[in-house]
Protein backbone atom coordinates (compact mmCIF):
# COMPACT_ATOMS: atom_id res chain seq x y z
CA UNK A 1 0.00 0.00 0.00
CA UNK A 2 1.27 3.39 -0.63
CA UNK A 3 2.39 4.82 2.11
CA UNK A 4 0.52 8.38 1.41
CA UNK A 5 -2.85 6.20 1.38
CA UNK A 6 -1.75 4.59 4.56
CA UNK A 7 -1.33 7.43 6.56
CA UNK A 8 -4.48 8.69 5.65
CA UNK A 9 -6.06 5.32 6.59
CA UNK A 10 -4.30 5.34 9.86
CA UNK A 11 -5.30 8.75 11.17
CA UNK A 12 -9.15 7.70 10.91
CA UNK A 13 -8.07 4.28 12.25
CA UNK A 14 -6.30 6.58 15.33
CA UNK A 15 -9.55 7.91 16.09
CA UNK A 16 -11.88 4.88 16.00
CA UNK A 17 -8.77 3.45 18.82
CA UNK A 18 -9.80 6.84 21.22
CA UNK A 19 -13.67 6.81 21.02
CA UNK A 20 -15.38 6.28 24.27
CA UNK A 21 -16.19 2.44 24.12
CA UNK A 22 -16.11 -0.81 22.21
CA UNK A 23 -20.37 -0.31 21.85
CA UNK A 24 -21.01 3.18 20.61
CA UNK A 25 -20.75 4.12 17.28
CA UNK A 26 -17.69 6.09 16.34
CA UNK A 27 -17.79 9.36 15.58
CA UNK A 28 -14.64 11.27 13.68
CA UNK A 29 -13.43 14.49 14.75
CA UNK A 30 -13.01 17.80 13.53
CA UNK A 31 -9.60 17.52 11.58
CA UNK A 32 -8.36 20.87 13.61
CA UNK A 33 -9.28 18.17 16.58
CA UNK A 34 -6.79 15.69 15.41
CA UNK A 35 -4.20 17.54 14.03
CA UNK A 36 -3.83 19.23 17.62
CA UNK A 37 -2.79 15.98 19.40
CA UNK A 38 1.08 15.98 20.51
CA UNK A 39 2.79 13.89 17.56
CA UNK A 40 -0.59 12.93 15.23
CA UNK A 41 -0.04 10.23 12.82
CA UNK A 42 -0.88 11.87 9.85
CA UNK A 43 0.21 15.71 9.26
CA UNK A 44 -0.86 18.53 7.54
CA UNK A 45 2.74 19.64 6.05
CA UNK A 46 5.51 16.88 6.74
CA UNK A 47 8.62 17.83 4.82
CA UNK A 48 11.44 15.28 5.51
CA UNK A 49 15.52 14.92 4.14
CA UNK A 50 17.32 11.86 4.15
CA UNK A 51 21.15 11.02 3.43
CA UNK A 52 21.84 7.83 3.09
CA UNK A 53 25.58 6.71 3.42
CA UNK A 54 27.31 4.74 0.76
CA UNK A 55 26.54 1.18 0.34
CA UNK A 56 27.25 -1.76 -3.04
CA UNK A 57 25.14 -3.30 -5.17
CA UNK A 58 24.78 -6.04 -7.34
CA UNK A 59 21.54 -6.46 -10.62
CA UNK A 60 20.72 -8.54 -12.82
CA UNK A 61 18.79 -7.88 -16.11
CA UNK A 62 16.20 -10.35 -17.25
CA UNK A 63 17.75 -12.54 -14.30
CA UNK A 64 20.95 -12.25 -15.68
CA UNK A 65 24.08 -10.76 -14.28
CA UNK A 66 24.22 -7.08 -15.03
CA UNK A 67 25.98 -4.24 -13.18
CA UNK A 68 27.78 -4.04 -10.04
CA UNK A 69 28.57 -1.22 -8.26
CA UNK A 70 28.80 1.55 -5.11
CA UNK A 71 26.52 4.64 -4.53
CA UNK A 72 28.20 6.96 -2.94
CA UNK A 73 25.92 9.22 -2.70
CA UNK A 74 21.86 8.65 -1.99
CA UNK A 75 19.92 11.77 -0.92
CA UNK A 76 15.76 11.49 -0.06
CA UNK A 77 13.56 14.45 0.16
CA UNK A 78 9.92 14.09 0.69
CA UNK A 79 6.90 16.15 1.13
CA UNK A 80 3.57 15.94 1.64
CA UNK A 81 0.34 17.64 2.53
CA UNK A 82 -2.94 16.35 3.41
CA UNK A 83 -6.23 18.31 4.00
CA UNK A 84 -10.01 17.74 4.47
CA UNK A 85 -12.39 18.24 2.20
CA UNK A 86 -15.59 17.33 3.94
CA UNK A 87 -15.66 16.44 7.41
CA UNK A 88 -18.96 15.24 9.07
CA UNK A 89 -19.36 13.09 12.18
CA UNK A 90 -19.14 9.71 10.69
CA UNK A 91 -17.46 10.24 7.29
CA UNK A 92 -15.06 12.43 5.57
CA UNK A 93 -13.22 13.17 2.54
CA UNK A 94 -10.00 13.83 2.70
CA UNK A 95 -7.45 15.50 -0.05
CA UNK A 96 -3.85 14.49 -0.08
CA UNK A 97 -0.24 15.61 -2.59
CA UNK A 98 2.77 14.09 -2.11
CA UNK A 99 6.36 14.79 -3.93
CA UNK A 100 9.28 12.84 -3.81
CA UNK A 101 13.06 13.40 -4.81
CA UNK A 102 15.90 11.14 -5.23
CA UNK A 103 19.65 11.45 -6.08
CA UNK A 104 22.06 8.55 -6.85
CA UNK A 105 25.83 9.06 -7.26
CA UNK A 106 27.32 5.78 -8.40
CA UNK A 107 31.05 4.75 -8.50
CA UNK A 108 33.29 2.01 -9.38
CA UNK A 109 30.79 0.45 -11.90
CA UNK A 110 31.52 -3.00 -13.85
CA UNK A 111 29.94 -4.98 -15.93
CA UNK A 112 28.98 -8.47 -16.69
CA UNK A 113 27.51 -8.16 -20.02
CA UNK A 114 29.57 -6.01 -22.63
CA UNK A 115 26.50 -5.72 -24.81
CA UNK A 116 24.51 -3.43 -22.50
CA UNK A 117 25.35 -0.27 -21.37
CA UNK A 118 26.25 0.10 -17.35
CA UNK A 119 23.91 2.09 -14.97
CA UNK A 120 24.18 6.06 -15.47
CA UNK A 121 26.50 7.59 -12.78
CA UNK A 122 24.06 10.49 -11.67
CA UNK A 123 20.15 10.27 -11.19
CA UNK A 124 18.46 12.87 -10.33
CA UNK A 125 14.61 11.62 -10.13
CA UNK A 126 10.87 13.04 -9.28
CA UNK A 127 7.94 11.84 -7.77
CA UNK A 128 4.53 13.20 -7.76
CA UNK A 129 1.42 12.09 -6.67
CA UNK A 130 -1.87 13.25 -5.41
CA UNK A 131 -5.24 11.37 -4.66
CA UNK A 132 -8.43 12.05 -2.37
CA UNK A 133 -9.71 9.40 0.72
CA UNK A 134 -12.96 8.67 1.29
CA UNK A 135 -14.00 7.07 5.07
CA UNK A 136 -16.61 5.83 7.25
CA UNK A 137 -17.00 4.95 10.79
CA UNK A 138 -19.89 2.78 11.51
CA UNK A 139 -20.53 -0.36 13.72
CA UNK A 140 -19.89 -3.99 13.13
CA UNK A 141 -21.04 -6.93 15.45
CA UNK A 142 -21.78 -3.87 18.22
CA UNK A 143 -18.01 -2.72 17.75
CA UNK A 144 -16.71 0.18 16.28
CA UNK A 145 -15.15 -0.35 12.06
CA UNK A 146 -13.88 1.62 9.57
CA UNK A 147 -13.95 1.59 6.11
CA UNK A 148 -11.85 3.45 3.73
CA UNK A 149 -11.48 4.03 -0.43
CA UNK A 150 -8.73 5.82 -1.78
CA UNK A 151 -8.01 6.48 -5.43
CA UNK A 152 -4.79 8.47 -6.12
CA UNK A 153 -3.07 9.15 -10.07
CA UNK A 154 0.95 9.83 -9.94
CA UNK A 155 3.63 10.01 -12.21
CA UNK A 156 6.63 12.74 -12.94
CA UNK A 157 7.82 15.78 -13.77
CA UNK A 158 6.83 14.51 -17.25
CA UNK A 159 3.45 12.86 -17.59
CA UNK A 160 1.01 11.28 -15.12
CA UNK A 161 1.86 7.86 -15.27
CA UNK A 162 -1.22 5.95 -13.36
CA UNK A 163 -4.04 5.33 -10.70
CA UNK A 164 -4.42 3.22 -8.23
CA UNK A 165 -7.19 2.41 -5.52
CA UNK A 166 -7.56 0.95 -2.49
CA UNK A 167 -10.46 -0.02 -0.33
CA UNK A 168 -9.61 -1.27 3.40
CA UNK A 169 -12.13 -2.27 6.25
CA UNK A 170 -10.98 -2.35 9.99
CA UNK A 171 -12.32 -3.60 13.28
CA UNK A 172 -11.56 -2.88 17.18
CA UNK A 173 -11.53 -6.41 18.63
CA UNK A 174 -10.69 -5.16 22.09
CA UNK A 175 -10.22 -1.92 23.96
CA UNK A 176 -9.37 -1.11 27.25
CA UNK A 177 -7.72 1.79 29.09
CA UNK A 178 -4.16 -0.31 28.52
CA UNK A 179 -4.96 -2.40 25.34
CA UNK A 180 -6.10 -1.89 21.81
CA UNK A 181 -6.89 -4.88 19.49
CA UNK A 182 -8.07 -4.25 15.78
CA UNK A 183 -7.66 -6.35 12.63
CA UNK A 184 -8.55 -5.65 8.91
CA UNK A 185 -7.62 -6.24 5.14
CA UNK A 186 -6.77 -3.89 2.59
CA UNK A 187 -7.55 -4.65 -0.93
CA UNK A 188 -5.30 -3.28 -4.03
CA UNK A 189 -5.57 -1.90 -7.41
CA UNK A 190 -1.86 -1.40 -7.46
CA UNK A 191 0.62 -3.73 -9.89
CA UNK A 192 3.17 -2.47 -7.78
CA UNK A 193 1.44 -3.25 -4.77
CA UNK A 194 3.67 -6.10 -2.25
CA UNK A 195 0.02 -7.95 -2.65
CA UNK A 196 -3.32 -7.48 -4.34
CA UNK A 197 -4.89 -8.57 -0.77
CA UNK A 198 -3.24 -7.35 2.65
CA UNK A 199 -4.22 -8.75 6.32
CA UNK A 200 -3.89 -5.19 8.67
CA UNK A 201 -3.71 -6.51 12.23
CA UNK A 202 -2.67 -3.33 15.46
CA UNK A 203 -1.71 -3.70 18.83
CA UNK A 204 -1.48 -0.77 21.21
CA UNK A 205 -0.17 -1.70 24.29
CA UNK A 206 0.46 0.86 27.38
CA UNK A 207 3.52 -0.29 29.57
CA UNK A 208 4.03 1.72 31.79
CA UNK A 209 3.29 5.76 31.88
CA UNK A 210 5.95 7.07 29.92
CA UNK A 211 6.30 3.88 27.64
CA UNK A 212 4.00 1.93 25.11
CA UNK A 213 4.07 -0.39 22.22
CA UNK A 214 2.52 -0.09 18.88
CA UNK A 215 2.32 -2.82 16.18
CA UNK A 216 0.52 -2.35 12.89
CA UNK A 217 1.63 -5.46 10.66
CA UNK A 218 2.59 -5.19 8.17
CA UNK A 219 4.16 -1.40 8.00
CA UNK A 220 5.70 -0.89 11.44
CA UNK A 221 6.91 -1.77 15.28
CA UNK A 222 7.48 1.09 17.59
CA UNK A 223 8.53 1.19 21.48
CA UNK A 224 7.99 4.96 22.31
CA UNK A 225 8.76 6.74 25.24
CA UNK A 226 8.02 10.33 26.40
CA UNK A 227 10.33 12.46 27.73
CA UNK A 228 9.68 15.40 29.02
CA UNK A 229 6.33 17.17 28.07
CA UNK A 230 6.46 18.08 25.05
CA UNK A 231 9.68 15.03 23.65
CA UNK A 232 9.17 11.39 22.80
CA UNK A 233 11.73 8.93 22.06
CA UNK A 234 10.99 5.98 19.59
CA UNK A 235 12.70 2.92 18.91
CA UNK A 236 11.01 1.31 15.68
CA UNK A 237 11.29 -1.16 12.88
CA UNK A 238 9.34 0.72 9.44
CA UNK A 239 8.29 -0.81 6.03
CA UNK A 240 8.81 1.76 3.59
CA UNK A 241 8.60 1.81 -0.07
CA UNK A 242 10.38 4.68 -2.48
CA UNK A 243 9.02 4.76 -6.13
CA UNK A 244 10.12 6.86 -9.50
CA UNK A 245 9.15 6.82 -13.15
CA UNK A 246 11.92 6.75 -15.42
CA UNK A 247 12.46 6.99 -19.08
CA UNK A 248 14.99 6.04 -21.75
CA UNK A 249 16.05 8.17 -24.39
CA UNK A 250 16.51 5.37 -27.24
CA UNK A 251 13.26 4.05 -29.14
CA UNK A 252 13.41 0.29 -29.04
CA UNK A 253 12.62 0.79 -25.41
CA UNK A 254 9.30 1.41 -23.52
CA UNK A 255 8.49 5.17 -22.67
CA UNK A 256 8.78 4.47 -19.68
CA UNK A 257 9.45 2.23 -16.23
CA UNK A 258 8.74 2.35 -12.70
CA UNK A 259 11.61 1.76 -10.11
CA UNK A 260 10.08 0.23 -7.05
CA UNK A 261 11.84 -0.37 -3.52
CA UNK A 262 11.34 -1.76 -0.68
CA UNK A 263 12.66 -1.75 2.52
CA UNK A 264 13.13 -1.47 6.26
CA UNK A 265 14.66 1.06 7.83
CA UNK A 266 15.29 0.38 11.98
CA UNK A 267 16.58 3.07 14.28
CA UNK A 268 15.95 5.70 16.69
CA UNK A 269 13.81 8.67 16.21
CA UNK A 270 13.37 11.99 18.33
CA UNK A 271 10.73 14.30 18.25
CA UNK A 272 10.01 17.50 20.08
CA UNK A 273 6.54 19.32 19.51
CA UNK A 274 6.55 23.21 19.41
CA UNK A 275 3.36 23.52 18.37
CA UNK A 276 2.44 24.11 16.05
CA UNK A 277 5.88 23.20 14.66
CA UNK A 278 6.74 19.69 15.21
CA UNK A 279 10.59 19.13 14.38
CA UNK A 280 12.10 15.15 14.66
CA UNK A 281 15.60 13.14 13.90
CA UNK A 282 16.02 9.98 12.85
CA UNK A 283 19.16 7.74 12.40
CA UNK A 284 20.02 4.02 11.94
CA UNK A 285 19.88 1.26 9.34
CA UNK A 286 18.35 0.69 6.56
CA UNK A 287 18.11 -2.82 4.56
CA UNK A 288 17.08 -3.22 1.56
CA UNK A 289 14.37 -6.13 0.71
CA UNK A 290 12.81 -5.76 -2.73
CA UNK A 291 14.21 -3.42 -5.52
CA UNK A 292 12.78 -4.10 -9.37
CA UNK A 293 12.39 -2.00 -12.64
CA UNK A 294 9.59 -2.78 -14.51
CA UNK A 295 7.75 -1.39 -17.77
CA UNK A 296 5.09 0.82 -16.74
CA UNK A 297 1.58 -1.03 -15.63
CA UNK A 298 2.81 -4.14 -15.43
CA UNK A 299 3.32 -6.56 -12.20
CA UNK A 300 6.73 -6.72 -10.29
CA UNK A 301 6.99 -10.00 -10.75
CA UNK A 302 7.44 -8.89 -14.33
CA UNK A 303 10.65 -7.15 -14.06
CA UNK A 304 13.34 -6.63 -16.65
CA UNK A 305 15.84 -5.32 -13.97
CA UNK A 306 16.21 -6.04 -9.94
CA UNK A 307 19.12 -4.99 -7.56
CA UNK A 308 20.73 -6.66 -4.24
CA UNK A 309 21.78 -3.96 -2.37
CA UNK A 310 24.09 -4.02 0.92
CA UNK A 311 22.44 -2.33 4.34
CA UNK A 312 23.58 1.04 4.92
CA UNK A 313 23.00 3.78 7.39
CA UNK A 314 20.52 6.81 7.21
CA UNK A 315 19.90 10.22 8.90
CA UNK A 316 17.23 12.18 8.24
CA UNK A 317 15.67 15.21 9.60
CA UNK A 318 12.20 16.64 9.34
CA UNK A 319 10.02 19.53 10.21
CA UNK A 320 5.87 19.04 10.59
CA UNK A 321 3.18 21.71 10.43
CA UNK A 322 -0.23 21.29 12.14
CA UNK A 323 -2.10 24.58 12.24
Amino acid sequence: MNKLIYLIYLSFYTQLLHGQNNTEQPKLQPFAGRVTQKFPATRMIDVEVQQVMSYDFTSKLLKEEYNKGTVSDRKNIKASFNAPIVMKSNWAIIGSLRYQYGHFSVDNVTSESQSMPNIESHNDLHYFGGGASFAYSSTLFGKPAMYNISLMVDGSEKQIESWKATCSALLILKKTTTTTLAAGLSLNYDATALAPVIPILSWQQKLSRKWSLIAILPQRISLLNDTGKNGRISLSSELRTNQFYLYHEKEKYKDSYNYREILIQSGITYEHNFQPVIVYIKTGITQMINSKIVETGKKMSEHILSFNQDPAFFLSVGISLNP
